[in-house]
């Protein structure tokens, strides 16, 4: 094996790990990088913006957000989908949305920006929906691609993905026998403590002589907006979508203390995900101050294969906001193939509108207190409960079945009718 000429220099024929960055991708606009900036520049402003327009719905647009109302700044959030932050569970999207708006955030739901201009006092942005708006500041957080265009990669034969991202194996070997590929020029799981570990995992393999391959497997990761949102493993989706057989779902909403003491109303929201045949705690999430630190303990749990019962058995801090991961027993759901058997009735967003995976059989009254609560949050405004056809209930003479109808676009994706909204 000898020495090959990569990037201008000699080197030798040994195991070469490499780190690639990622470069930001505007895509859809053209000649924006005068006029948009990304979060590198976003941390470098010379004064505080008064107006922000943030276009994208993943971490960095979520935690920037955030972060410039917390100061002071008027916030825009503009999102191609119905809710912020895909790929985390729903219920706790929903939850993230809320949060966001009550604190001042204006989210922008299923709108895309198609024009930015230069004008007098900043910048004039339009949508696809016609509107307009002038801001101190564009904020483009739409996702990074891998930056492997300068490696010049092609001069020894690396494969790269359509992306640009290295094309790596489960022990991060590309098909070069001495070049491996670590963190997120691999495009893998983008997180600096997973680039960590696989480069970890790199050393053992290449100079410990002991093979091991990067576990994606429960890795908890949060999203620092206000407040924090932290999860590990599965989401309640990617249960029902793995689990062998039923899933249990337990939740929890409520006032943490220091919101209590401070009269603030936004609640605390935790959810447990459990394999209806092994007890086995498959995913948790949290919404709520403090939660990433709460959630790396949760982790090892759930690294250690605990269950429910384990759970269960563990002994709570209290007071603490900890201690209800240990404390919840009553089951708020049973899901099956996507059918909730028991519990509180969901209401899911179909291609065509909203649908009901279950009839919702609640007495008038009932719906009537629903309708009401709906109608407090601007996110649900456009839905109506529509009765169906009434219903003999001995328990409850005035029980009507209702149909959840959208009147127009809405943002939620799913509602749960004991959701305290």
């Amino acid at each position: 094996m000898g020495d090959f000429e990569i990037w201008g220099s000699i080197l030798e024929a040994r195991p070469t790990p490499f780190l690639g960055q990622f470069s930001l991708a505007f895509g859809f606009l053209m000649d924006v990088d005068e006029l948009a900036i990304t979060s590198d520049e976003a941390l470098s402003l010379d004064e505080l913006p008064k107006h922000v327009v943030i276009l994208g719905a993943g971490y960095i647009a979520v935690e920037f957000a955030s972060i410039w109302k917390g100061m002071g700044s008027n916030v825009d959030l503009f999102f191609r989908k119905e809710l912020p932050l895909r790929g985390f569970d729903d219920e706790m999207r929903a939850v993230v949305a809320r949060n966001l708006e009550a604190r001042g955030i204006n989210l922008h739901p299923r709108t895309n920006l198609t024009e930015l201009t230069k004008v007098e006092g900043g910048i004039k942005v339009v949508t696809d929906h016609g509107e307009e708006t002038v801001a101190d500041v564009v904020l483009f957080a739409t996702g990074r691609a891998p930056n492997t265009k300068r490696l010049n990669l092609e001069a020894v034969g690396v494969k790269l993905d359509n992306s640009g991202a290295v094309i790596v194996d489960e022990y991060s070997h590309t098909n070069i026998p001495t070049i491996w590929a670590v963190g997120d020029v691999t495009n893998r799981m983008n997180l600096t403590p997973v680039a960590l570990m696989e480069g970890t995992c790199f050393a053992k393999t290449v100079f410990g002589g002991e093979p091991t391959k990067p576990d994606y497997l429960n890795v908890p990761c949060a999203v620092f907006c206000n407040p924090p949102l932290s999860v590990v493993g599965f989401s309640e989706e990617q249960a029902i979508e793995q689990a062998k057989g039923d899933i249990s779902v337990f939740t929890s909403s409520f006032n943490p203390m220091k919101n209590t003491i401070s009269g603030r109303q936004e609640k605390t929201v935790m959810k447990l995900v459990v394999d209806g045949e092994t007890d086995k705690v498959l995913g948790a999430s949290m919404c709520g101050p403090d939660a990433p630190e709460i959630m790396q303990g949760i982790a090892v749990g759930l690294k250690c294969g605990a269950t429910k019962a384990q759970f269960d058995s563990t002994v709570g801090i209290h007071p603490s906001a900890a201690e209800e991961f240990v404390t919840m027993r009553t089951v708020t759901r049973r899901v099956h193939a996507g059918v909730c058997l028991d519990g509180s009735p969901t209401v899911a967003m179909a291609s065509d509108g909203l649908s009901v995976a279950e009839p919702l059989l609640i007495s008038d009254g009932s719906a009537r207190d629903f309708v009401t609560r709906l109608e407090r949050r601007s996110a649900y405004r456009r839905l109506r409960l529509v009765p169906v056809k009434s219903k003999v209930n001995p328990k409850a003479d005035d029980e009507t079945e209702y149909e959840l109808k959208a009147l127009s676009y809405t943002n939620v994706t799913k509602i749960y009718i004991n959701d305290d909204i």
